[in-house]
């Protein structure tokens, strides 16, 4: 089966992430992968339920509603990654193989507009479409006619599901159809159970039943080929069998499948059986002239097999009826091959069970190649222009906030975080400065985050001032830090300039744990021989008692309770005249150099 290229990272490095987002008529679908030096490895997956007419027939109603369930769904899943390929369906998107003569991209896209337009009877000013050539990789010189697979749907449909995925929190990097992700998911199923299907050979047919639609494409030497949306699903049947005998839905859901695997209709009696039997043959006919229609016009007119896949696919019946009509061996896509090295362990059989035979939609938008060479890696992406600019800024700008928050913790930690190492702060500054020539030049590029270059220059002016200098503050801190007790910590802290040879006076604003935080503190100041005058100024208590709020392992109940609560507390001390530190800017090269 010939393959569409995948782009794996090299040994060392960092493994890309990305998650497929499938939103059906009666749940959505998650699948997160991993593309590993081996090949793509499933690291999560999970689904959630949609309330009713949440979805109808592939096109969001709610778009509030379809939100929470995605961000319900990353939730329970554990899905790490925000990285995000989200598929649309329905009636209002189309895809088409076409043959055209040899043009050039510019003049491509608009006939394959108006190609797009003749079959999804939209304006063009309310279309958004997406093309890649099928023999991309011959010399384009040499060809007379091209082969191009084009997608396109209608702005709305594309909005909805952008939005929906947006505010749940995910950055969306593509928007894809159902029925490429799901054959983008069978090439993959087939490559992992070693079939290959040799250049020239008959189509496969891929059947997808939904809830609310039905999907059938048809590959050849693992292209698509030919896509026909169905307006039948599984919903139907579930509806009719619960007004019918009036059990509850998930009654009628087993009653529709009776033991999902068996296909012995001998085991239902009555107004089931009637109802099963009828949305079989329906959706048998259905899906057999489509087939029938596109064999009468192929070139190879045979077909080598079908896969049934989605969560109707497992209607009572069904495969044997379509192997009786068309004449070809039906299997159902079975997912536990892949899925059997997840990381996460506590999805329910049941759940595993259904996952595997229609998350195929979900497992294919995961596989999509997020490169940007169309020619080298083809794909659809129907995202617009403007949400694709609207991402990238997002991804650009996260990138330097967390740039710029890297450095304030450096900064944070050179004053505030206790038991700290001269070596490691040392560390910070160098890894600071070195993150902001990176974020400055970037920042210069982009000239919508003005203010967060400001921002970056200044703290990088306190860099600098903070390591200047004989007199290194930061040591004395990270000294008096080591010796601050463990129920209290510094919140602010001042000194006045001083060089070698003469006293400073040093101010510190803390918080305590208790009433007697401040006694501890100063006792502990006491010891460092450096350190003359220590004194506590004032101290308030505010009692947990009261607020209810204090320190772990800190009670308000026994005898002691009043004493304990966050104490707030002013201290000053002088710096003995004859305390010195090593140059901090020396200190920095010798760690550099020591590295």
């Amino acid at each position: 089966m010939q393959q569409p290229q995948q782009a794996f990272p090299k040994e060392g490095a960092v493994a890309e992430r990305l998650v497929g987002i499938d939103v059906g008529t009666f749940s959505i679908k998650a699948v997160e992968v991993e593309l590993r030096p081996s090949g793509p490895a499933v690291t999560r997956l999970g689904q959630r339920t949609l309330p009713p007419f949440a979805v109808v027939a592939g096109e969001i109603r709610s778009v509030d509603e379809v939100s929470k369930a995605i961000r319900a769904l990353l939730s329970t899943a554990a899905i790490r990654t925000k990285k995000c390929v989200v598929s649309v369906s329905g009636t209002q998107v189309v895809v088409r193989s076409a043959e055209f003569p040899a043009l050039k991209d510019s003049e491509l896209r608009d006939a394959l507009a108006f190609q797009v337009v003749e079959n999804l009877p939209i304006p063009e000013s309310e279309l958004v479409s997406d093309y890649y050539r099928l023999n991309h990789g011959e010399h384009r010189e040499k060809l007379e006619t091209i082969e191009v697979l084009m997608a396109g749907a209608h702005e709305s449909v594309i909005n909805s599901v952008v939005s929906a995925v947006q505010r749940a929190g995910l950055d969306l990097v593509a928007v894809d159809t159902a029925s490429l992700a799901a054959a983008r998911g069978l090439n993959a199923h087939l490559s992992e159970r070693s079939e290959q299907v040799p250049e020239g050979s008959g189509s496969i047919a891929l059947v997808d039943v939904g809830a609310g639609l039905t999907t059938l494409t048809v590959l050849r030497s693992g292209t698509v080929s030919f896509v026909r949306t169905l307006p039948i699903g599984g919903d139907a049947v579930t509806e009719q069998i619960v007004r019918t005998l009036g059990v509850d839905s998930s009654r009628a859901e087993w009653l529709k499948r009776s033991g999902v695997d068996d296909d012995d209709t001998a085991d239902l009696n009555g107004p089931t059986a009637e109802i099963v039997s009828a949305a079989v043959a329906e959706l048998v006919s259905e899906v057999a002239s489509s087939l029938e229609y596109y064999l009468l016009q192929a070139s190879d007119p045979s077909l080598e097999s079908l896969w049934l896949t989605g969560g109707g696919a497992l209607l009572l019946g069904l495969r044997s009826s379509l192997e009786d009509r068309l004449g070809v061996k039906v299997q159902s896509v079975d997912l536990d091959t892949v899925f059997n090295q997840l990381e996460v362990k506590d999805i329910g059989e049941q759940e595993s069970r259904l996952l595997s035979s229609s998350a195929l939609v979900a497992y294919g938008l995961a596989l999509t190649s997020t490169a940007k060479d169309r020619h080298a890696k083809p794909s659809i992406n129907l995202l617009p222009r403007k949400a694709r600019e609207k991402s990238a800024v997002r991804r650009e700008s996260a990138v330097l906030a967390l740039g710029l928050a890297v450095i304030a913790a450096g900064l944070g930690s050179l004053y505030y975080q206790k038991q700290s190492e001269v070596p490691t702060l040392s560390s910070e500054v160098v890894t600071a400065n070195a993150q902001l020539t990176t974020l400055q030049g970037q920042l210069h590029k982009l000239s919508y985050v003005g203010a967060l270059e400001a921002t970056s220059q200044t703290l990088s002016s306190q860099v600098v001032s903070d390591t200047a200098g004989t007199f290194s503050w930061a040591q004395l801190l990270a000294k008096i830090a080591q010796k601050t007790p463990s129920d209290s910590w510094i919140t602010q802290f001042t000194g006045t300039s001083a060089t070698p040879g003469a006293a400073a006076t040093l101010t510190f604003s803390l918080s305590g744990c208790s009433q007697v935080a401040p006694k501890h503190w100063l006792s502990a100041l006491s010891t460092l021989p450096y350190l003359t005058n220590p004194w506590v100024s004032n101290s308030t208590l505010s009692p947990q008692s009261v607020t209810g709020v204090g320190c772990r392992n800190y009670t308000a109940a026994g005898p002691y309770g009043p004493q304990f609560g966050v104490t707030t507390f002013s201290g000053s001390a002088t710096v003995a005249s004859n305390f010195t530190t090593d140059q901090a800017l020396n200190y920095v090269t010798e760690a550099v150099h020591s590295r």
